[in-house]
């Protein structure tokens, strides 16, 4: 082979990979990617895979050519795709658990026609709680709207102490009727409680009413 063709190919393989470049410019934009305006700036975590996949290419390419950096760069390039590898199973699998436990994880209307259709009625001379047998007995009186929904039933959440428990109930009142409900809490002290609705779908909605509640007179 002539030595002009011999320097030729050998001036080809100097030189540093581009591989590394990328794969910076991909963990500066995975760093960006989860600040608040992330996802709008970078324009979606498909642009770092995209990147980071070029950057890897490119490095594996440039491995072959011996340039300077390309084994930094199938390193540095494969870990980022790694990590969003992992990063999209683990939202995957929540994503699975979330609705195998509470059902759909995006509500539909009828969660917002339900939260004006139950409330706590405070009025009601039932709702307070007492203390009986060294246990405190939660009384909740819960009226019904007109509407015809779907209501599979709801979760009343009694706070006190810091802390907070909750108690599915699934009889729920007919419309235009009022229900007094009465639990026994681990709480000692109560200092309010909330009701969120549970519609068709086993989809459990936000709060839809939430009151101070007091001792027993």
């Amino acid at each position: 082979m002539p030595k002009e063709k011999m320097k030729e190919r050998v001036k080809e393989r100097k030189g540093i990979s581009k591989g590394p470049i990328l794969g910076i410019v991909g963990i500066v934009l995975s760093v960006i990617f989860f600040t608040p305006l992330g996802s709008f700036l970078v324009g979606g975590f498909l642009t770092i895979v995209i990147c980071s996949a070029i950057g890897l290419g490119l490095s594996v390419k440039d491995r072959k050519n011996k340039k300077k950096g390309a084994l930094f760069g199938i390193i540095l390039n494969t870990i980022i795709l790694l990590m969003w590898v992992l990063i999209v199973i683990w939202i995957f699998l929540a994503f699975v658990i979330f609705h195998g436990v509470h059902g759909d994880p995006f509500p539909r209307g009828d969660c917002f026609k339900a939260i004006d259709q139950i409330e706590i009625d405070t009025s009601s001379q039932y709702t307070c709680y007492y203390l009986e047998n060294e246990h405190v007995i939660l009384n909740v009186s819960v009226k019904r709207g007109s509407e015809p929904l779907q209501l599979q039933g709801f979760v009343i959440t009694a706070f006190g102490e810091g802390k907070s428990e909750k108690f599915e109930i699934s009889n729920v009142p007919e419309r235009r009727k009022m229900t007094t409900y009465s639990l026994t809490t681990n709480l000692t002290e109560l200092t309010s409680v909330e009701i969120a609705p549970v519609v068709e779908g086993n989809i459990f909605c936000d709060a839809a009413d939430r009151k101070v509640i007091e001792k027993c007179g």
